[in-house]
């Protein structure tokens, strides 16, 4: 329950903060004079207005792209998913790293009936077949 809640907290971060990068950027881009009276309430702080007429369209632009990548991020958080289960290459490759060629080898077997063109099993496959045979035979 608590990895669901930080995942909700994170897109309600995420959405909110590409919100008002947006409007800001659009104000920027579209009503400077709105930015004008921000500035002169926190210009000791934040702005100079030389520099703010100066670039406003690098900055709008800058804050309209990173408002879209935020809110694009913290809407793709909130698709729901199904949990995965474990990666039988994934599994696969421990076998092998493990020593049990056999298993390795049938666990590849097992992902190239479903899967025939998966390259990784291909792969698993044939090293396990290899290894397996290099063990066997005597130095």
């Amino acid at each position: 329950m608590s990895g669901y809640f930080e995942v909700i907290m994170e897109s309600i971060v995420k959405i909110l903060l590409g919100l008002s990068l947006m409007g800001l950027s659009l104000a920027y881009l579209y009503r400077p004079s709105l930015i004008l009276r921000l500035n002169a309430w926190v210009r000791v702080f934040l702005f100079n207005d030389a520099y703010l007429l100066h670039h406003r369209r690098r900055w709008g632009l800058l804050a309209f792209l990173a408002g879209i990548l935020f809110l694009y991020s913290g809407l793709l958080n909130t698709i729901p998913r199904a949990p995965s289960g474990p990666d039988p290459v994934e599994s696969g490759y421990s076998a092998f790293y493990a020593g049990r060629f056999d298993d390795s080898a049938a666990i590849a077997d097992q992902i190239l009936q479903g899967e025939p063109g998966n390259r990784h099993a291909e792969f698993l496959l044939r090293v396990s077949r290899l290894f397996k045979l290099k063990t066997k035979s005597p130095r």
